[in-house]
Protein backbone atom coordinates (compact mmCIF):
# COMPACT_ATOMS: atom_id res chain seq x y z
CA UNK A 1 0.00 0.00 0.00
CA UNK A 2 2.67 2.50 1.05
CA UNK A 3 4.79 1.68 -2.02
CA UNK A 4 1.89 2.31 -4.42
CA UNK A 5 1.16 5.68 -2.84
CA UNK A 6 4.81 6.71 -2.85
CA UNK A 7 5.37 5.71 -6.48
CA UNK A 8 2.27 7.62 -7.57
CA UNK A 9 3.49 10.74 -5.77
CA UNK A 10 6.95 10.48 -7.36
CA UNK A 11 5.62 9.90 -10.87
CA UNK A 12 3.65 13.15 -10.70
CA UNK A 13 6.82 15.24 -10.30
CA UNK A 14 8.43 17.00 -13.24
CA UNK A 15 11.79 15.21 -13.43
CA UNK A 16 13.90 14.86 -16.56
CA UNK A 17 15.01 11.24 -16.54
CA UNK A 18 17.56 11.87 -19.28
CA UNK A 19 19.54 14.43 -17.29
CA UNK A 20 21.97 13.91 -14.42
CA UNK A 21 20.70 17.08 -12.72
CA UNK A 22 17.54 16.43 -10.71
CA UNK A 23 15.83 19.53 -9.39
CA UNK A 24 14.64 19.23 -5.77
CA UNK A 25 10.95 19.40 -5.07
CA UNK A 26 9.54 22.84 -4.34
CA UNK A 27 7.15 21.44 -1.77
CA UNK A 28 8.17 22.54 1.72
CA UNK A 29 7.40 20.37 4.73
CA UNK A 30 7.20 21.42 8.36
CA UNK A 31 9.52 18.80 9.87
CA UNK A 32 9.40 20.36 13.32
CA UNK A 33 5.66 19.65 13.61
CA UNK A 34 5.66 16.14 12.17
CA UNK A 35 3.49 13.53 13.89
CA UNK A 36 6.26 11.71 15.72
CA UNK A 37 3.90 9.32 17.49
CA UNK A 38 2.38 7.84 14.34
CA UNK A 39 5.73 7.61 12.56
CA UNK A 40 7.25 5.86 15.57
CA UNK A 41 4.34 3.37 15.69
CA UNK A 42 4.79 2.51 12.01
CA UNK A 43 8.55 2.11 12.34
CA UNK A 44 8.23 0.01 15.49
CA UNK A 45 5.74 -2.35 13.83
CA UNK A 46 8.10 -3.23 10.96
CA UNK A 47 10.06 -6.48 11.13
CA UNK A 48 13.13 -5.34 9.23
CA UNK A 49 14.52 -8.80 8.53
CA UNK A 50 11.26 -9.80 6.85
CA UNK A 51 11.11 -6.37 5.21
CA UNK A 52 14.51 -6.92 3.52
CA UNK A 53 13.98 -10.61 2.82
CA UNK A 54 13.23 -10.20 -0.90
CA UNK A 55 16.07 -7.73 -1.55
CA UNK A 56 18.78 -9.19 -3.78
CA UNK A 57 21.54 -6.67 -3.03
CA UNK A 58 22.36 -3.73 -0.80
CA UNK A 59 21.09 -1.21 -3.39
CA UNK A 60 17.59 -2.65 -3.30
CA UNK A 61 17.72 -2.78 0.51
CA UNK A 62 18.61 0.87 0.86
CA UNK A 63 16.12 2.02 -1.80
CA UNK A 64 13.34 0.09 -0.11
CA UNK A 65 14.30 1.63 3.24
CA UNK A 66 14.31 5.13 1.71
CA UNK A 67 10.92 4.61 0.05
CA UNK A 68 9.38 3.54 3.34
CA UNK A 69 10.80 6.53 5.22
CA UNK A 70 9.78 8.97 2.50
CA UNK A 71 6.23 7.66 2.52
CA UNK A 72 6.06 8.15 6.29
CA UNK A 73 7.37 11.70 5.93
CA UNK A 74 4.89 12.58 3.18
CA UNK A 75 1.98 11.05 5.11
CA UNK A 76 2.56 12.43 8.61
CA UNK A 77 4.39 15.73 8.03
CA UNK A 78 2.29 18.86 7.47
CA UNK A 79 3.06 21.31 4.72
CA UNK A 80 4.48 24.68 5.66
CA UNK A 81 1.86 27.38 5.98
CA UNK A 82 1.95 30.08 3.32
CA UNK A 83 4.52 28.05 1.38
CA UNK A 84 2.33 27.97 -1.72
CA UNK A 85 1.60 31.71 -1.51
CA UNK A 86 5.27 32.64 -1.05
CA UNK A 87 6.29 30.43 -3.95
CA UNK A 88 3.73 32.09 -6.23
CA UNK A 89 4.86 35.50 -5.07
CA UNK A 90 8.50 34.68 -5.80
CA UNK A 91 7.55 33.51 -9.28
CA UNK A 92 5.53 36.68 -9.83
CA UNK A 93 8.46 38.84 -8.65
CA UNK A 94 10.82 37.03 -11.02
CA UNK A 95 8.45 37.66 -13.94
CA UNK A 96 8.05 41.33 -13.03
CA UNK A 97 11.81 41.80 -12.74
CA UNK A 98 12.28 40.24 -16.17
CA UNK A 99 9.64 42.56 -17.64
CA UNK A 100 11.21 45.60 -15.98
CA UNK A 101 14.60 44.67 -17.43
CA UNK A 102 13.12 44.48 -20.94
CA UNK A 103 12.62 47.56 -23.04
CA UNK A 104 9.09 48.92 -22.67
CA UNK A 105 7.35 52.34 -22.67
CA UNK A 106 7.84 54.60 -19.59
CA UNK A 107 4.17 54.27 -18.55
CA UNK A 108 4.50 50.50 -18.68
CA UNK A 109 7.71 50.66 -16.62
CA UNK A 110 5.98 52.73 -13.94
CA UNK A 111 3.09 50.29 -13.56
CA UNK A 112 5.48 47.32 -13.45
CA UNK A 113 7.57 49.01 -10.75
CA UNK A 114 4.43 49.60 -8.65
CA UNK A 115 3.33 45.99 -8.96
CA UNK A 116 6.85 44.83 -8.13
CA UNK A 117 7.03 46.91 -4.94
CA UNK A 118 3.62 45.61 -3.82
CA UNK A 119 4.65 42.00 -4.46
CA UNK A 120 7.92 42.45 -2.54
CA UNK A 121 6.07 44.02 0.40
CA UNK A 122 3.50 41.20 0.41
CA UNK A 123 6.27 38.59 0.40
CA UNK A 124 7.96 40.36 3.31
CA UNK A 125 4.73 40.38 5.33
CA UNK A 126 4.04 36.68 4.68
CA UNK A 127 7.59 35.67 5.58
CA UNK A 128 7.71 37.69 8.80
CA UNK A 129 4.28 36.45 9.91
CA UNK A 130 5.58 32.89 10.11
CA UNK A 131 8.72 33.78 12.10
CA UNK A 132 9.06 32.40 15.61
CA UNK A 133 10.93 35.06 17.55
CA UNK A 134 11.66 32.56 20.32
CA UNK A 135 13.82 30.66 17.86
CA UNK A 136 16.88 32.88 17.76
CA UNK A 137 18.56 30.84 15.06
CA UNK A 138 15.67 31.27 12.61
CA UNK A 139 15.36 34.96 13.46
CA UNK A 140 19.02 35.78 12.84
CA UNK A 141 19.01 33.67 9.69
CA UNK A 142 16.14 35.75 8.33
CA UNK A 143 17.85 39.00 9.39
CA UNK A 144 21.06 38.01 7.62
CA UNK A 145 19.12 37.10 4.50
CA UNK A 146 17.59 40.60 4.50
CA UNK A 147 20.92 42.32 5.05
CA UNK A 148 22.76 40.20 2.51
CA UNK A 149 20.45 39.32 -0.32
CA UNK A 150 21.39 36.20 -2.24
CA UNK A 151 20.46 36.57 -5.88
CA UNK A 152 20.12 33.80 -8.41
CA UNK A 153 23.09 32.80 -10.49
CA UNK A 154 23.68 35.26 -13.35
CA UNK A 155 24.80 34.34 -16.82
CA UNK A 156 27.87 32.12 -16.47
CA UNK A 157 30.78 32.15 -18.87
CA UNK A 158 33.60 29.67 -19.30
CA UNK A 159 35.71 30.46 -22.32
CA UNK A 160 33.56 30.79 -25.44
CA UNK A 161 30.52 29.04 -23.93
CA UNK A 162 27.77 30.94 -22.08
CA UNK A 163 25.08 29.36 -19.90
CA UNK A 164 21.64 30.97 -19.67
CA UNK A 165 19.21 28.30 -18.44
CA UNK A 166 19.45 26.44 -15.14
CA UNK A 167 20.38 23.15 -16.81
CA UNK A 168 23.15 24.82 -18.82
CA UNK A 169 24.50 26.48 -15.68
CA UNK A 170 24.45 23.17 -13.83
CA UNK A 171 26.33 21.47 -16.69
CA UNK A 172 28.93 24.23 -16.82
CA UNK A 173 29.49 24.27 -13.05
CA UNK A 174 29.60 20.46 -12.94
CA UNK A 175 32.27 20.34 -15.63
CA UNK A 176 34.33 22.96 -13.79
CA UNK A 177 34.00 21.30 -10.38
CA UNK A 178 34.98 17.97 -11.93
CA UNK A 179 38.30 19.42 -13.06
CA UNK A 180 39.13 20.60 -9.54
CA UNK A 181 39.26 17.13 -8.00
CA UNK A 182 40.10 14.88 -10.98
CA UNK A 183 43.27 14.68 -13.01
CA UNK A 184 43.59 13.58 -16.61
CA UNK A 185 44.12 10.00 -15.41
CA UNK A 186 40.63 9.97 -13.91
CA UNK A 187 41.49 10.09 -10.20
CA UNK A 188 42.11 12.85 -7.73
CA UNK A 189 45.87 12.31 -7.37
CA UNK A 190 48.42 13.01 -10.08
CA UNK A 191 50.66 10.04 -10.80
CA UNK A 192 52.92 11.59 -13.43
CA UNK A 193 55.99 11.98 -11.16
CA UNK A 194 55.46 8.84 -9.12
CA UNK A 195 57.69 5.78 -9.58
CA UNK A 196 56.06 2.34 -9.69
CA UNK A 197 55.88 0.62 -6.27
CA UNK A 198 58.47 -2.04 -5.51
CA UNK A 199 56.97 -5.26 -4.10
CA UNK A 200 58.51 -6.16 -0.70
CA UNK A 201 60.25 -9.40 0.02
CA UNK A 202 58.10 -12.40 0.95
CA UNK A 203 59.64 -12.73 4.42
CA UNK A 204 59.28 -9.02 5.09
CA UNK A 205 55.70 -9.09 3.82
CA UNK A 206 54.87 -11.96 6.18
CA UNK A 207 56.53 -10.18 9.10
CA UNK A 208 54.49 -6.98 8.77
CA UNK A 209 51.12 -8.71 8.82
CA UNK A 210 48.90 -7.96 11.77
CA UNK A 211 45.76 -9.73 12.92
CA UNK A 212 42.64 -7.87 11.90
CA UNK A 213 39.37 -7.74 13.79
CA UNK A 214 36.04 -7.68 11.97
CA UNK A 215 34.03 -4.49 11.95
CA UNK A 216 31.06 -4.63 14.29
CA UNK A 217 28.02 -2.52 13.42
CA UNK A 218 26.19 -2.35 16.72
CA UNK A 219 22.81 -0.70 17.04
CA UNK A 220 24.00 1.17 20.13
CA UNK A 221 26.85 2.79 18.18
CA UNK A 222 24.55 3.73 15.29
CA UNK A 223 22.01 5.14 17.76
CA UNK A 224 24.70 7.28 19.41
CA UNK A 225 25.95 8.62 16.07
CA UNK A 226 22.43 9.48 14.92
CA UNK A 227 21.72 11.19 18.22
CA UNK A 228 24.68 13.53 17.70
CA UNK A 229 23.26 14.91 14.46
CA UNK A 230 22.08 18.49 14.37
CA UNK A 231 18.30 18.78 13.94
CA UNK A 232 18.50 20.39 10.51
CA UNK A 233 15.85 20.21 7.79
CA UNK A 234 18.31 20.39 4.91
CA UNK A 235 17.66 18.30 1.83
CA UNK A 236 19.77 15.21 1.11
CA UNK A 237 20.14 12.99 -1.99
CA UNK A 238 17.92 10.35 -0.38
CA UNK A 239 15.28 12.91 0.64
CA UNK A 240 15.68 12.15 4.37
CA UNK A 241 16.73 15.22 6.40
CA UNK A 242 19.00 14.95 9.47
CA UNK A 243 16.12 15.84 11.80
CA UNK A 244 14.31 12.65 10.73
CA UNK A 245 17.31 10.46 11.60
CA UNK A 246 17.77 12.24 14.92
CA UNK A 247 14.13 12.05 16.04
CA UNK A 248 13.74 8.36 15.15
CA UNK A 249 17.27 7.10 15.84
CA UNK A 250 15.92 4.38 18.14
CA UNK A 251 13.86 2.83 15.32
CA UNK A 252 16.31 3.42 12.44
CA UNK A 253 19.33 1.84 14.11
CA UNK A 254 18.27 -1.73 13.26
CA UNK A 255 17.62 -1.25 9.49
CA UNK A 256 20.82 0.76 9.12
CA UNK A 257 22.77 -1.99 10.86
CA UNK A 258 21.41 -4.58 8.42
CA UNK A 259 22.25 -2.35 5.46
CA UNK A 260 25.79 -1.66 6.72
CA UNK A 261 26.48 -5.33 7.37
CA UNK A 262 25.24 -6.30 3.92
CA UNK A 263 27.31 -3.56 2.29
CA UNK A 264 30.46 -4.54 4.20
CA UNK A 265 30.07 -8.26 3.52
CA UNK A 266 29.36 -7.78 -0.20
CA UNK A 267 31.98 -5.06 -0.65
CA UNK A 268 29.44 -2.88 -2.48
CA UNK A 269 28.35 0.63 -1.55
CA UNK A 270 24.81 1.77 -2.47
CA UNK A 271 24.69 4.13 -5.42
CA UNK A 272 22.87 6.77 -3.38
CA UNK A 273 25.92 6.97 -1.09
CA UNK A 274 27.92 8.24 -4.09
CA UNK A 275 25.51 11.09 -4.80
CA UNK A 276 25.41 14.53 -3.22
CA UNK A 277 23.66 17.86 -3.60
CA UNK A 278 26.26 20.42 -4.71
CA UNK A 279 25.69 24.13 -4.11
CA UNK A 280 27.95 26.68 -5.86
CA UNK A 281 29.27 29.34 -3.46
CA UNK A 282 30.72 32.55 -4.85
CA UNK A 283 34.24 33.26 -3.58
CA UNK A 284 35.34 36.57 -5.06
CA UNK A 285 35.61 38.36 -8.36
CA UNK A 286 33.01 38.49 -11.08
CA UNK A 287 29.93 36.36 -10.58
CA UNK A 288 29.74 35.58 -14.28
CA UNK A 289 33.00 33.59 -14.20
CA UNK A 290 32.74 29.89 -13.35
CA UNK A 291 36.26 29.88 -11.84
CA UNK A 292 35.06 32.14 -9.01
CA UNK A 293 32.75 29.49 -7.49
CA UNK A 294 33.55 26.67 -5.09
CA UNK A 295 31.37 23.59 -4.48
CA UNK A 296 29.72 22.75 -1.15
CA UNK A 297 28.15 19.30 -1.07
CA UNK A 298 25.50 17.67 1.11
CA UNK A 299 25.81 13.89 1.10
CA UNK A 300 23.74 11.08 2.50
CA UNK A 301 23.34 10.93 6.28
CA UNK A 302 23.52 7.13 6.33
CA UNK A 303 26.75 7.26 4.34
CA UNK A 304 28.25 9.63 6.91
CA UNK A 305 27.38 7.26 9.76
CA UNK A 306 28.84 4.33 7.80
CA UNK A 307 32.08 6.26 7.22
CA UNK A 308 32.45 7.19 10.90
CA UNK A 309 32.19 3.56 11.96
CA UNK A 310 34.80 2.46 9.42
CA UNK A 311 37.15 5.35 10.30
CA UNK A 312 36.91 4.50 13.99
CA UNK A 313 37.75 0.85 13.25
CA UNK A 314 40.73 1.75 11.04
CA UNK A 315 42.05 4.20 13.62
CA UNK A 316 41.88 1.62 16.41
CA UNK A 317 43.63 -0.94 14.21
CA UNK A 318 46.50 1.43 13.43
CA UNK A 319 46.93 2.52 17.04
CA UNK A 320 46.68 -0.95 18.59
CA UNK A 321 49.29 -2.44 16.23
CA UNK A 322 51.70 0.51 16.52
CA UNK A 323 51.61 1.12 12.79
CA UNK A 324 51.97 4.87 13.19
CA UNK A 325 54.82 6.95 14.50
CA UNK A 326 52.75 10.00 15.33
CA UNK A 327 49.16 11.08 15.16
CA UNK A 328 47.47 14.43 15.53
CA UNK A 329 44.04 15.90 15.14
CA UNK A 330 43.10 18.32 12.41
CA UNK A 331 42.69 21.94 13.49
CA UNK A 332 39.26 22.27 11.90
CA UNK A 333 36.31 21.27 14.07
CA UNK A 334 34.17 20.70 11.00
CA UNK A 335 36.65 18.13 9.64
CA UNK A 336 38.23 16.42 12.69
CA UNK A 337 40.51 14.14 10.66
CA UNK A 338 43.35 12.21 12.27
CA UNK A 339 46.71 12.57 10.54
CA UNK A 340 49.21 9.69 10.73
CA UNK A 341 52.83 9.38 9.64
CA UNK A 342 54.72 6.18 8.93
CA UNK A 343 58.26 5.48 7.73
CA UNK A 344 58.58 2.57 5.29
CA UNK A 345 61.45 0.97 3.41
CA UNK A 346 61.13 -0.80 0.06
CA UNK A 347 63.24 -3.66 -1.29
CA UNK A 348 65.86 -1.38 -2.85
CA UNK A 349 66.69 0.33 0.44
CA UNK A 350 64.88 3.62 -0.21
CA UNK A 351 63.13 5.11 2.83
CA UNK A 352 59.77 6.82 2.45
CA UNK A 353 57.76 8.84 4.93
CA UNK A 354 54.04 8.25 4.38
CA UNK A 355 51.46 10.77 5.59
CA UNK A 356 47.79 9.77 5.47
CA UNK A 357 44.55 10.81 7.09
CA UNK A 358 41.46 8.91 8.18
Amino acid sequence: MWRRRFCSSVSSRNIDLYSDHILPSLEQLDYKNMDKGKIALHLDAINWRVFFHECADVDSMYLKFVECCQWLIMSFTPRCENACHTRRLRECIARLEALCASQSPPRRQSSLATKLSKAVHRLKVLTESTLDFKDSRAFYSYANSRLRRIDALPLLKSGPSTAKTDIEKADLLGAHFGTLFCSSAGNGVSTSNRSPPVPPDAAEHAAIRHPDTPVTFSEQLIFDLLGRLKPKCSNTPAGLPPIFYKNFALFLAEPLRLIFERSYSDGIVPDVFKQSIVTPIHKKGQKTSVENYRPVSQGSIACGVFEKILVSHITKFLMNNNLTESAMRSCSRKCPARVFTRTACDGSGHIYRIVFTV
